[in-house]
């Protein structure tokens, strides 16, 4: 039996045939658009751009919603950690029996982090706590310097802009310092521009 000779250039008919088409001799064995009920539906659109560029924004609007929303910090696990989350717990104790009430605690963003997050009447005070055992490299209040300002002021834009809700209220920035038993609070310890 003799090969029928094919140019290169010349195809039959069966073969310029699409490979899904199963009515066609030269299929090689592909499915049927019916076998496969969406890749029809998915092909036919003719606005299958944009509906996949539209797909891909909102994907991307989650994502970077995801990165700055804020979340609670995990329960503490270090030595370290769990100190300084006795420290907090008592300047919190602290304030709240001097009247603010507070908002939020332990926020954390790609910009930084949050302590505590109170209210004082028509202020909401971003309150910043440093422990330190001694006073020898300058104590807690001086361990808060320009680039920890920088980034609570940040962070204090991060949760303005996702989790507060109504009106941006006046705002305060205040640290409470620390040192054994010693606590001291600094009302305004800094504006928003980050001077002291």
């Amino acid at each position: 039996m003799r090969r029928r000779k094919r140019s290169s250039g010349s195809r039959d008919a069966d073969d310029r045939s699409d490979p899904g088409d199963s009515g066609s001799s030269g299929n090689c064995g592909h499915a049927s658009p019916a076998d496969h009920p969406g890749r029809s539906a998915l092909v036919a659109a003719p606005d299958l751009a944009y509906a996949l560029a539209l797909r891909a924004q909102r994907k991307a609007r989650r994502r970077r919603r995801r990165e700055l929303a804020m979340a609670a910090q995990p329960a503490a696990v270090s030595a370290t950690q769990r100190q300084g989350e006795l420290a907090q717990a008592r300047a919190r104790a602290h304030l709240e029996a001097a009247g603010l009430v507070c908002v939020a605690q332990n926020l954390r963003a790609r910009t930084g982090e949050l302590d505590l997050v109170m209210r004082d009447g028509e202020h909401l005070v971003f309150v910043e706590v440093r422990e330190r055992r001694g006073g020898s490299h300058g104590g807690a209040l001086a361990s808060v310097g320009w680039d920890k300002r920088r980034r609570l002021m940040r962070t204090a834009q991060v949760f303005l802009q996702t989790l507060w809700r109504g009106p941006v209220p006046a705002c305060r920035f205040d640290v409470v310092a620390l040192e054994g038993e010693a606590l001291q609070w600094v009302r305004g310890a800094f504006d928003e521009t980050g001077n002291v």
